[in-house]
């Protein structure tokens, strides 16, 4: 039963079955649109959701543009809460009572929810969050963090301040990372999405001891400083993993050199030498040149046809204003019309047939090029390449990315998988059909003597010179 109609056992299957295709198509469409347009909003420096304590969304804003701006109201109260907490002269707790029962802070009144004093969840996730400083991550657990468009409400060294003061000083900054595969696989187990994370580490010249050293300045076990160390050994790994955010997965991590392997590999499944790619791209220019000279007969041919027609149109404009034709005895008004309406129906339909003729080599020599063009020098540029480089290789090679027990499987484009049925063959080495070592059977010559001639020695084989 849907709001338009009723689906009863006997009507019919098929019909059910498309109309419920193409609910599902336009359910697709809808998710794909609204994610391209938060996707849009967050590199804009906007927040995807709704405004946080001491901020509003802007509801005079047209959809998709409601920007978040400051409360005129609470954003004054709720700042004026954290700078005591930064003087060091109340404790959070001290603070949030003077924000709810002195100031009279109450949080936005809706439909059936709000109106009440800040809850004390609220506070510590507000004083800990670093939009409030003006950075937000989206997605959330992706590790890719933003600069916010909106106004700070403290600066980024109050915020780092305020986060000493409630004792979470090794707590690391976030730091907006470049890892090139971030946000374009998932995992084969969960469906989640894979993240990164890097690990630095240092081993003690002096004890050989190995630890993290990104928040310590010194050894663990022999307590030496590492700007002091003789020779450290600074380490640097990064480390791919479901972020298991729907169930707990068994999946496991894969270093980022494992996983350029793989990607390498599959890049020389479909590689090609520079020396074919030219032969390919001589072949398919050869084969345009071939396509344009037979098209020339048509483009003339529907070029003669447009101008009969331009020369009709302009035939039954003459006749239509000949002083001949006042009273419309040779044409009245409908034919005419009816006449005219053909001739231009005619003269778009040759449009069209012309322009398309002209584009019918580019729509399909232009992506062969940048086929083989990708074919012949992606493995090269992706071993050498930046982070970002690497990134569109692996974008432009496939789609469907899942990684599973630290497998990486890549649905090629249909394109790229010609590609492979059309790279360098293997190199088959020629081997000699004649044995190395010729062996010679004494025994059998001598048998065969009788039957061939002597060459004699004292004269030559013409006996006449």
């Amino acid at each position: 039963q849907t709001h338009e109609r009723g689906y009863f056992p006997t009507d019919n299957v098929l019909m059910m079955a498309v109309e419920l295709g193409m609910a599902n198509q336009f359910l697709r469409d809808l998710s794909q649109n609204v994610k391209r347009g938060l996707q849009a909003k967050v590199e804009k420096g906007w927040y995807p959701g709704p405004a946080k304590a001491g901020y509003q969304n802007d509801a005079a804003a047209g959809k998709g543009e409601k920007i978040i701006r400051p409360d005129p109201i609470r954003f004054p109260l709720l700042r004026r809460a954290l700078r005591l907490i930064l003087a060091q002269t109340h404790t959070p707790m001290q603070a949030l009572h003077i924000l709810n029962y002195e100031c009279g802070y109450r949080t936005p009144k809706k439909r059936k929810m709000g109106g009440l004093p800040l809850s004390r969840t609220t506070f510590y996730d507000t004083l800990t969050d670093p939009f409030y400083y003006g950075r937000f991550e989206y997605p959330k657990g992706s590790d890719r963090w933003y600069q916010a468009s909106h106004k700070p409400m403290i600066t980024e060294d109050e915020y780092w301040h305020l986060q000493r003061i409630l004792g979470r000083d090794d707590r690391p900054s976030p730091r907006l990372h470049c890892f090139a595969f971030t946000g374009l696989m998932h995992c084969g187990e969960c469906n989640c999405l894979i993240t990164a994370e890097d690990k630095e580490q240092t081993i003690c010249s002096q004890c050989k001891r190995k630890f993290a050293s990104r928040n310590r300045n010194d050894c663990p076990t022999c307590g030496i400083a590492i700007s002091q160390m003789a020779s450290p050994k600074h380490l640097h790994y990064v480390y791919y993993h479901c972020t298991k955010k729907k169930i707990p997965c068994s999946q496991k991590f894969i270093r980022d050199t494992l996983l350029e392997e793989q990607i390498i590999q599959t890049l020389h499944t479909l590689t090609i030498s520079e020396r074919l790619k030219t032969w390919y791209m001589d072949q398919l220019r050869q084969q345009a040149e071939h396509d344009a000279n037979d098209q020339m007969p048509l483009r003339q041919s529907l070029q003669e046809a447009y101008s009969t027609c331009q020369q009709r149109m302009d035939n039954l404009l003459k006749l239509k204003i000949s002083p001949q034709n006042n009273a419309g005895e040779l044409l009245d008004d409908e034919t005419y019309a009816r006449q005219q309406a053909a001739l231009k129906q005619e003269m778009s339909r040759l449009q069209f047939k012309m322009a398309s003729t002209e584009k019918d080599a580019d729509q399909w020599i232009n992506p062969c090029e940048k086929t083989f063009h990708f074919a012949c020098y992606a493995a090269a540029h992706f071993k050498n390449g930046t982070p970002e480089t690497k990134r569109a290789i692996l974008t432009a090679l496939g789609s469907n990315l899942t990684l599973t027990n630290k497998k990486l499987r890549i649905s090629l484009h249909k394109h790229l998988q010609l590609m492979q049925l059309v790279r360098d063959p293997s190199p088959v080495k020629n081997h000699r059909f004649e044995p190395k070592i010729l062996g010679q059977s004494n025994r059998k010559d001598r048998a065969l003597d009788p039957a061939f001639p002597r060459w004699l020695g004292d004269r030559g084989s013409n006996p006449d010179s």
